[in-house]
């Protein structure tokens, strides 16, 4: 056991190893401008993402959920809020990290989700157009007007359009016979966060 990491080492070593399977900034001078682009527009979504919330749907609806988990200690849909009655993965997912941090603890969760979708279309792009193709592709992503303006609410559309990614990359010949299955469930999630 003295040879093997364990409990908060173990956990810490897992972005460690995600991050050294980073891309890397590529020669090209076109390639290289769009990941210096795709990185500011990352920066600045993070930094768009620290003020509190002050839009109407994530205080009432996504914040309102687990806030009243947290009170009744179980869920009860409030009878006058009718999206309180579909399916509540995304406000599952605040949950935890609203009863141990605040609201502040959830601020992080939405440049990490447009972090993953960039990631995803730098590498769905990479097989058909290449190196630079894929950093263009993670640029537009990342100065996407809708992703970024997503960023600073605690606003459900991320994680659908995520997992709705992860849905259409699990669907490639690579995976086999489990592509569909995997595909099928990854949906079903999204379906679960975003409903309409």
């Amino acid at each position: 056991c003295a040879r093997q990491p364990c409990g908060a080492l173990q956990f810490g070593a897992v972005p460690v190893r995600a991050l050294r399977r980073l891309p890397p900034l590529p020669r090209e001078r076109g390639a290289r401008a769009a990941a210096l682009a795709c990185g500011a527009a990352l920066l600045l979504a993070a930094l768009a993402a620290l003020p509190p919330e002050t839009q109407t749907d994530p205080l009432i609806y996504h914040y309102g959920i687990p806030a009243r988990i947290l009170l009744l200690h179980r869920y009860a849909p409030c009878p006058e809020n009718i999206p309180a009655h579909f399916p509540p993965l995304w406000e599952a997912l605040l949950l935890p990290l609203l009863a141990f941090g605040g609201e502040g603890a959830t601020r992080w969760f939405a440049p990490a989700l447009l972090g993953l979708l960039v990631l995803g279309a730098f590498r769905l792009a990479r097989p058909g157009l290449g190196a630079r193709g894929a950093w263009f592709a993670a640029a537009l992503t990342a100065s996407s007007p809708f992703l970024a303006g997503h960023v600073s609410s605690a606003k459900n559309d991320l994680l659908a359009a995520v997992l709705g990614l992860a849905a259409f990359a699990s669907l490639s010949p690579a995976r086999g016979a489990s592509g569909p299955a995997l595909a099928g469930v990854l949906a079903g999630g999204a379906f679960a966060v975003k409903y309409s």
